[in-house]
């Protein structure tokens, strides 16, 4: 699926869900939001082979949410996130490498629970949740030979993280750091090898 698809998606999203906006003080709010994230793939082997070692790399995030208020100061936000996630490959087999990037485009939907803290004239919220994405798109990338591999052949297409996150909203704004620890073993080839990702995200929103 193209990018440019991803966001009418995104935009079909947001429009579908406008004639809600006039339930904001029924605790309803819209919003849009992109950032950046720091993620990495992980390698463990139950029978001690040479393993390769990733580093994160910075990528990007960008969607939009819809949050509604259940109780008090307790919310649930869905969010529908365009989402690349770039590690590097830096040693295997005790060989150093480097210039080779590993690209995974995601559709993500996080569903999480925010716990709000009201201060004067802001509000710190802690969150809770899980994440589903759909891979799009897989590359492996060697900038230093120009190699590009279109398609990773053993990675699922399904990824699930388990997320915890931290954020201050002041109006209209809010800013959130997400912790995402790999739930799902993206490996489809080996029992043996398990394969998950690991990373924290960077997000700013607009609500409305």
């Amino acid at each position: 699926m193209k990018k440019n698809h991803i966001f009418v998606f995104i935009l079909v999203f947001l429009l579908s869900l406008s004639p809600m906006l006039s339930g904001k003080d029924k605790g309803i709010e819209l919003s849009v939001r992109g950032g950046v994230n720091f993620s990495k793939l992980s390698f463990k082997d139950g029978e001690g082979f040479p393993l390769p070692r990733h580093e994160g790399k910075l990528a990007y995030s960008l969607g939009a949410g819809i949050q509604f208020g259940v109780f008090k100061n307790l919310s649930l936000e869905v969010d529908v996130l365009y989402k690349t996630i770039k590690s590097e490959l830096v040693e295997f087999s005790g060989i150093q490498w480097g210039d080779t990037y590993y690209k995974l485009n995601y559709l993500a939907f996080p569903v999480m629970v925010h716990y709000k803290i009201p201060l004067s004239t802001s509000s710190i919220f802690v969150s809770l949740g899980l994440e589903t994405g759909f891979l799009l798109k897989s590359q492996i990338e060697d900038k230093t030979t120009s190699m590009v591999i279109e398609k990773i052949e053993n990675i699922k297409d399904r990824n699930s993280q388990l997320l915890s996150g931290l954020g201050i909203r002041y109006k209209s704004f809010s800013f959130e750091f997400r912790y995402g620890l790999g739930l799902s073993n993206l490996n489809r080839e080996r029992n043996d090898l398990t394969i998950k990702s690991r990373g924290v995200e960077f997000l700013a929103a607009v609500h409305f």
